[in-house]
């Protein structure tokens, strides 16, 4: 599927209050596209055309550097801005095209029943077009027009109005019913400057785990964000995790949380790897903590990404802060054990503390449009 922004690119543009409303805009329309999709960006405006098929990935990390192909892209001289539609239409394998209005587009423009017979004429190959408003500052008849549009090319319409609109992106749910996963998360996004209010599971009355049925960390990550994300309607971030043991063949590996059973107290199981690796060697004692982190949203789209710490299993528990397997963890270049390190501290080396380091830039593509 190619999706193409036709986005009306004026002197707006050049405002970074309207440069963050024509972002929260694209940001709604890329909720529609699975991970699979690919977009091209169109530019067009009352005053210049600036008509681009360069692609871009899709990834959402990269629409920073589409609102900068935007402004960049801006052209000179006069022309009729639906020549950007109608170039896009004639695109290859085009599906859907989302027309993008951060401001009136009154000037220059011919009346709403030719507009809308110009383009459903030039709609040959029956593309579906969709049409975002930003903003009050369109007239009646022109959101008419917008409308029927949408309408007549089995589209949308929609009025974004950016501060009711923005509320997805304000709150981010983290997708977990374990108390101590829940906190350590909250503190490292909390301490990541997103500008978004965080919620739990606890949130949600009625929410229950989800069972991990994945047969790595990853697919249980993406199990719990998508259930997490289906639930709440929110972004939703989780992750999976556990210590894997060299000398245990990877055990306990995915089943870190189910090892010995899930009752087990993590007292229960620590003291059993102890005995279980009793006769083995400081060098073959190698082990590391593995975090997958998954970001769903509402709509299905997923992103992820994976942290790792190493180390080896001590010969004795220490330390008193952490959960899990912190308190057998070793850490050689600081002789110390996870667990005695301060939360602020573990969270700059930890498996999940570097996992969700490297999603945040998805993170803040996603909220930060929001902010502006």
């Amino acid at each position: 599927m190619h999706v193409v922004y036709c986005v009306d690119a004026g002197d707006c543009m050049e405002e970074s209050g309207r440069r963050g409303d024509v972002e929260r805009a694209i940001l709604r329309a890329l909720s529609e596209l699975k991970s699979t999709d690919t977009f091209n960006i169109v530019v067009f405006s009352t005053e210049a055309v600036a008509f681009s098929t360069r692609p871009l990935p899709p990834f959402l990390g990269n629409i920073q550097n589409a609102v900068q192909f935007l402004i960049d892209a801006h052209l000179g001289g006069e022309s009729d801005p639906l020549c950007g539609i109608e170039s896009a239409l004639r695109l290859a394998g085009l599906t859907h095209v989302y027309l993008v209005s951060p401001g009136p587009l009154e000037v220059g423009m011919p009346d709403a029943a030719r507009l809308r017979r110009r383009i459903k004429e030039s709609n040959e190959h029956g593309v579906k077009i969709s049409c975002i408003a930003v903003g009050s500052s369109h007239s009646a008849e022109f959101s008419a027009l917008m409308a029927g549009i949408a309408a007549d090319n089995e589209g949308t319409y929609f009025q974004m109005d950016t501060q009711e609109d923005s509320k997805l992106h304000e709150r981010l749910l983290v997708a977990t019913m374990n108390p101590k996963k829940r906190t350590e998360m909250v503190q490292i996004l909390a301490g990541a400057g997103l500008d978004v209010e965080i919620l739990t599971l606890a949130d949600f009355p009625g929410a229950e785990e989800v069972e991990e049925t994945g047969e790595t960390f990853l697919e249980n990550a993406h199990l719990k964000a998508r259930a997490g994300a289906a639930l709440s309607g929110l972004i939703a971030i989780a992750d999976d995790g556990g210590l894997v043991i060299d000398a245990l063949d990877g055990a306990p590996g995915v089943q870190s949380h189910r090892f010995l059973g899930a009752d087990t107290s993590f007292d229960e199981k620590m003291d059993r790897i102890l005995e279980m690796l009793n006769d083995v060697s400081v060098d073959k004692r190698t082990c590391r903590f593995v975090s997958a982190v998954v970001v769903a949203t509402p709509n299905g789209r997923t992103f992820e990404f994976q942290g790792t710490c190493e180390g080896r299993v001590g010969y004795e528990k220490r330390g008193h802060y952490g959960f899990g397997y912190d308190q057998i963890f070793y850490l050689p270049e600081r002789d110390q054990h996870m667990a005695e390190l301060v939360p602020e501290e573990k969270h700059k080396i930890s498996h999940r503390g570097k996992a969700l380091a490297g999603i945040l830039p998805v993170l803040r593509t996603l909220v930060s449009s929001a902010a502006e």
